[in-house]
Formats: C-alpha cells, structure tokens, sequence
C-alpha cells in the first residue's frame, strides 16, 4: 500500500498513517492525552481504564471514500458516589455517541435528503461516494430539528393518503418557506380546527373544495382568508370545460349532421374512413353496449347514495370513470377517430374523375392508377368505389354526352332511328 496524506486534520486528534486501500482511504489516529469529563457527574478524570476502536465514515476526498480507525480512551469516574464507574473520551463537535459517521458527513446527507428524498437521495449519496440507504436518510431527517421554530402566516391545506384508497390524512405547507409543518391523522373538520388554534399566527389558507376543511378553518381561523391555490382552480376548470363539453356534443353531432348537406358532401374530402366489416362493426356494438350498462349502473347506483369509491370498489373500475359517468347528463360516446393516411390518397383525384366520366369498374380503375405507381392490391380501390357510390355525385350521362348527337337519358347510347318492323307472314 502506498503512503498518502490528507487536507486536513481531525480535531483533538494524532494521525498515526494514512494509507491508500483498494475502495479508498484509510486513516489511523488515536485521540489526544486529555482529563475526560464524567457525563454522570461531570467531574474530570485522567484514570485510564483502557482503550477500544471506533469506526468511523468521513466525507470523501476525490472520490475517494474515508475510513477513520480511531482509537478511544476510557476513564474511571474518582467520584465514589457516582453511579457510572466508567466513561468514554468524546469529542464533542466530530462524533457523537454510538455513532459511525462524522457530523460533517451526516449534515451533508442531511442536506442531500431535504432537496431530494430518501431513495433518490440514497441514489444521488451514492454518486457521490457516501453510500447509504433510503431508510437512513430518512432517520437523519427527522433526527434533525427544524432550522427555526416559525409559525406559518400563508398555510396550505390538502389531504394526502396514508393508504391510498383506504386511509387519509391531512397535509399543512408552509407556501412561504415550501415545507411541510405537520401532518394530521384525518381529513375531519375538528382536527383541523384544533390545530388552528393551536397556531394562531395563520393569515390566509389556501384549500380545495372540501367542505370539511371550509367549515374547519371557519372556527378555527375565522380572520383567516380561504383562497384556492393554482393547481386546484386549474382542476376545477378543467373538470368544468369537460362537463360542459359532454353536455354539449350530443347537440353538437346533431346540428353538424343536420347541416351536412349534398353539396357539402361532394365538395368535401375525396375519402373517409372506409366502413368496417361487419365482425368488426358487431365488437364495436357490443363494447358500445357494455360502456352503457355500466353508464345506467352507475347513475342508478349514485342515485341510490352510493359514494363513488363504493362504486369503483364493487365494478373494479376507477373513480375517474365513475365521476366522469355521473356528473353526465346523457351518455358519453366516444370520440370518433380521424381519418388515417392511405397509399391511395395521391391518386383520389384520378379516380374522383375517372368515376364522374362513369367508369364504375373498380379493377379497371385499379390497373389504370397501377401504371401511374400505385403499389397496392384493388381491394383499397374497391372500398373507396363502394363508399363513392353511396356518396351524392354528378351525372355521367352529361360528362360522356358528345356535341351535336341528341341525348336519351334511358339508353344505353344516342338515340337512332329504327327501321319499321316487318309485317307477320299471317297478315299479308
């Protein structure tokens, strides 16, 4: 192993060696000949009892981990009433009793903790060569006193799960300072408002719509301004625009199928989603089917003073689907999807004139738009002919109507003069 030093120095302390180790740095030291002070009676004494090893973790050095071997003393109390007959050195300020890791080490993860949390600070310590664990940063937390002992003026109240699903509590922020000053057991009106009046120094308080904590902080705080923070206005705007919108679409179809037109139509797009086969069109049916039973499932069941969390218990589903099918007045379809890209797009115009000219045979279609590039098989084109044919279109007879020949609107062709028909054989 080779020799290596260290920048700086361990108070009340003598280095022995310090040397290099494959993980890191190893430092020897024994503490320093001072009187120890009994911790029972405070008396000072230089009787040595004898030594033992410490093992400590220091901050590491280029990323480098530091091992302290430190060799302590132990004292004997002179004081003959003193229950404790023994005592180790301290150093007050490095170590603490009982304890492996130096002060300065364990207010650097204490810090790593506060600006992150336990498993992404464990995370974030071991990048930093001071491993350790999520549970352990999470002691050294609420080892730590608060940094001051402030009460809150601007106070925010939200609830949080203990459980999700089963248990909740209630969250105060200090919005001013960003930290979280207590937690309390329920989500009831008397537990927040004991608290309030423990903590009489709150001016404003920002919630959500719970009527608990409304009536909470009404006696608990009544000078206290109630107001609702961003998140939550921006939830109720939300949840306000979707209501409205699920009211809205029913008529919404309705007026836009009423005002499609003919016109409209044969002026529109040149394709639209080609129509589904009729096993896909049947699954369609039955999903559509069950989302409305369990719509009329739930409204009957809301009715009926169901909470929503019942619900979604008993019909295994979330409670967003169970607000979202009771607040609705009518029931929700679905959204239909827009139309996809095809290959057969760049040539619609191609066929759009070849069908006005009256050309109705699809595979014909087909090996016409095959010289022009199209690398698909005519069902593509087939589908687009059934669809164009149900579509209002204008009339083929005019567009293959040739100049100066008169028009028979029930021919086959121009309309020509047939020579008499020969009298029968019995009447000549």
């Amino acid at each position: 192993m080779k020799p290596c030093t260290i920048p700086f120095d361990l108070p009340y302390c003598e280095i022995t060696s310090v040397r290099g180790t494959a993980t890191g740095i190893e430092i020897q030291a024994r503490m320093n000949r001072l009187p120890g002070v009994c911790p029972q009676c405070g008396q000072l004494s230089d009787d040595i009892h004898g030594y033992y090893g410490r093992r400590l973790l220091d901050l590491p050095i280029a990323q480098l981990s530091v091992r302290i071997k430190l060799r302590v003393r132990r004292y004997r109390c002179r004081t003959s009433s003193c229950a404790r007959q023994t005592f180790n050195q301290q150093l007050p300020g490095f170590i603490e009793p009982y304890q492996r890791l130096t002060n300065r080490l364990l207010t650097s993860l204490y810090h790593i903790a506060q600006a992150t949390s336990g498993q992404a600070g464990a995370r974030l310590a071991g990048k930093l060569v001071m491993p350790t664990s999520g549970s352990t940063l999470l002691r050294i937390v609420r080892r730590f006193p608060e940094s001051d002992g402030e009460l809150p003026r601007v106070l925010g109240v939200d609830d949080w799960a203990i459980r999700k699903g089963c248990r909740y509590g209630t969250i105060l922020v200090d919005l001013e300072r960003h930290r979280v000053v207590d937690l309390l057991p329920d989500r009831t009106a008397a537990t927040l408002k004991a608290w309030l009046q423990a903590h009489s120094d709150v001016e404003s308080v920002a919630r959500d719509r719970s009527l608990e904590y409304a009536l909470g902080i009404s006696e608990g705080a009544p000078g206290a301004v109630q107001v609702a923070d961003r998140w939550h206005l921006l939830k109720n705007l939300g949840e306000a625009t979707e209501r409205a919108l699920q009211e809205l679409y029913p008529r919404l179809k309705k007026r836009v199928t009423d005002d499609q037109t003919p016109a409209t139509a044969s002026s529109g797009a040149l394709r639209e989603n080609f129509p589904r086969g009729q096993a896909a069109e049947r699954a369609r049916q039955e999903r559509r089917l069950k989302r409305m039973k369990r719509y009329e499932l739930i409204r009957y069941l809301s009715a009926n003073g169901l909470s929503q969390r019942r619900i979604a218990s008993l019909l295994n589903i979330s409670r967003g689907t169970v607000i979202r099918y009771a607040r609705a007045e009518t029931f929700p379809e679905r959204a239909s999807g827009s139309r996809r890209a095809s290959i057969l797009d760049p040539y619609l115009p191609y066929l759009e004139s070849r069908f006005q000219a009256g050309c109705n045979n699809a595979h014909q279609l087909w090996r016409e738009i095959v010289k022009q590039g199209y690398p698909g098989s005519p069902s593509q084109v087939r589908k687009w002919m059934r669809w164009r044919g149900k579509q209002p279109r204008d009339s083929r007879r005019t567009a293959r109507r040739r100049p100066g020949r008169p028009f028979a609107p029930n021919s086959a062709g121009p309309a020509t003069s047939r020579p008499a028909r020969p009298a029968n054989s019995a009447g000549r």
